[in-house]
């Protein structure tokens, strides 16, 4: 199904991330209750629980927390997604995110992300420092989530 998405990504490192959003208990396994509780927060859930599911796909190993590692592994596995649809007339947001990365590289742009979620600078980003700094309006971690919640509601 990604690859029918996104068929010009490379969809291999685009799965692992979005797998980790569906498998709740980390089994493995995306079980049915599992991929329609994605599916239905996804839909019709409040923003809060969409970023809370987007959170997810940025805490790699699962710890509650994003470290800045974490962030630059995403970036650079999924800037092919957050460039994609920079093309199209009238979306600001995906114009945006080919304005963030020219001129930066992919490193550069997690790290700027990292460094606006991480309020307390413990080098640990939270869900809820994540929830915050996705509320502010064109700031890098907004991009991001809008980016990947354009890819569950793109018809």
């Amino acid at each position: 199904m990604m690859g029918m998405c996104y068929p010009s990504t490379n969809i291999g490192k685009l799965e692992n991330h979005i797998f980790r959003m569906y498998d709740e208990d980390g089994d493995g396994y995306i079980d049915f209750k599992e991929f329609m509780m994605v599916l239905y927060i996804m839909s019709a859930g409040t923003p809060e629980e969409n970023l809370g599911q987007i959170f997810r796909i940025f805490d790699k190993d699962n710890d509650g927390s994003i470290s800045e590692k974490e962030m630059v592994k995403l970036v650079k596995d999924l800037v092919g997604v957050f460039e994609m649809g920079s093309g199209e007339e009238g979306n600001e947001d995906a114009k945006e995110v080919q304005k963030l990365f020219r001129g930066n590289s992919k490193k550069n742009v997690a790290l700027m992300a990292f460094k606006e979620m991480d309020k307390d600078s413990d080098g640990r980003v939270t869900k809820e420092e994540f929830i915050s700094a996705c509320y502010k309006d064109k700031s890098v971690s907004n991009l991001f989530a809008l980016k990947i919640v354009d890819m569950f509601t793109a018809k």
